[in-house]
């Protein structure tokens, strides 16, 4: 799990295409240094007529422009963009060890396939410049450039395979902290997820007990309401005493008073 949610997580943040948002398709470094799709990067050019100046590239990432030179098409200013080696080799890498085909389009081009550009012939020289499977016959027609560096598969696999490796190395140990750091960020979620339950399981309880001190608090009202009506009840003769006993007090007085006078 923790292997797969490394390979996930490399996928996501530098092994995907900002502009179509899927895995790398020939990854090509514009001159800010964000990459993207070959195919992508000829959507980006803004077209200007000829009276307003050259065409430009308008990388949606950082904002800047570049221009394109009037006397260099759209194809040959992409195709000589330089190929992100650096995301090929890890896509490739990802690709060969963890079995999955989606990681990488550019990964999955066998040695055996045919050329495109000249069916019937073997793909069996690599070009470091442009990162890709080339037949004898496209090093004459596409890749002569000196910058292109054309070698067969054989010397090309043994110059990269150092790199390949030191790649996987750095991701095996990169896979081992993922475990591990996996280990302790699942031995914390067992432990929130106990509090968690232990603080729904109070709450509960607390929510028994007030909810039992209420019902006697309703109880102990009715009881002293009722209690209160009894008592006067009770005492209702005898206030009724003590008003007649005020009223002929006070008659006696007034009498006491008309006699004296």
């Amino acid at each position: 799990m923790a292997a797969h949610s490394v390979v996930r997580s490399l996928t996501d943040e530098y092994l995907t295409c900002r502009i179509c948002l899927q895995a790398f398709d020939r990854p090509r470094r514009v001159s800010c240094q964000h990459s993207f799709c070959t195919d992508c990067i000829r959507q980006l050019v803004t077209k200007s007529p000829a009276s307003r100046g050259p065409d430009k590239l308008l990388c949606p990432l950082c904002r800047s422009e570049v221009l394109i030179p009037a006397d260099v098409s759209l194809d040959d200013f992409v195709c000589n963009l330089p190929i992100d080696s650096l995301i090929v080799d890890l896509q490739t890498t990802l690709s060969r060890h963890n079995r999955n085909p989606e990681i990488s389009r550019t990964a999955n081009v066998n040695s055996n396939d045919s050329c495109k550009a000249h069916p019937g012939r073997q793909l069996g020289h690599y070009c470091f410049h442009h990162a890709q499977l080339i037949c004898a016959k496209c090093i004459d027609d596409f890749h002569h450039e000196p910058h292109c560096r054309c070698r067969s598969l054989i010397e090309a696999r043994r110059e990269l395979q150092p790199r390949v490796d030191r790649v996987l190395q750095r991701l095996h140990s990169e896979l081992n902290e993922a475990e591990l750091e996996a280990a302790k960020d699942q031995s914390f979620e067992n432990s929130k997820q106990k509090t968690l339950d232990d603080i729904t399981n109070l709450e509960q309880r607390l929510e028994k007990i007030f909810e039992s001190c209420r019902r006697q608090i309703s109880v102990l009202r009715s009881d002293v309401e009722r209690l209160n009506r009894e008592y006067i009840l009770n005492r209702k003769d005898f206030f009724t005493v003590v008003h007649s006993l005020l009223e002929s007090t006070s008659h006696l007085e007034s009498l006491n008073q008309a006699y004296n006078r």
